[in-house]
């Protein structure tokens, strides 16, 4: 039998959205691990520049609440096959409207993810009184 990894999500217990896609091989072990302590210390100095996903998971912290790991599927653990199930996840996850902080999605771009809530009809340029298009030029 194929060795097997999960793909999962880490979903926000105050918005109820996915905010993170990620992948595991042992997610109970994972989930439980304590914070490394750059996630513990986001903020703690004067250069401190916690990612997306630290910061929201610091916000929740602080908040006294912690992500829920919610498993997604279960895939085997060739590279091509657990990456390709990550990617089809965030952007089924995104159509879906959760505000993922994957580095992956952020990397993308302003122009691709104006692009992404145009067409999913977010109006998001509506709402910063831009043209989309001179958004998208201007990246």
């Amino acid at each position: 039998m194929a060795a097997e990894t999960y793909i999962y999500g880490l979903r926000c217990p105050i918005e109820d959205k996915i905010r993170y896609v990620g992948k595991a091989d042992d997610p109970e072990k994972r989930y439980g691990t304590p914070a490394p302590r750059s996630l513990r210390d986001l903020g703690a100095g004067p250069h401190a520049m916690p990612s997306p996903k630290q910061a929201w998971i610091k916000k929740l912290r602080d908040k006294g609440l912690r992500p829920d790991m919610v498993i997604l599927e279960e895939v085997s653990t060739e590279t091509a096959t657990w990456r390709a199930a990550e990617r089809r996840w965030i952007a089924h996850l995104l159509t879906e409207g959760h505000p993922l902080t994957n580095s992956s999605v952020l990397r993308k771009g302003v122009a691709s993810r104006l692009s992404w809530y145009a067409t999913r009809g977010r109006k998001l340029a509506a709402a910063l009184e831009v043209d989309p298009a001179e958004l998208i030029r201007s990246v």
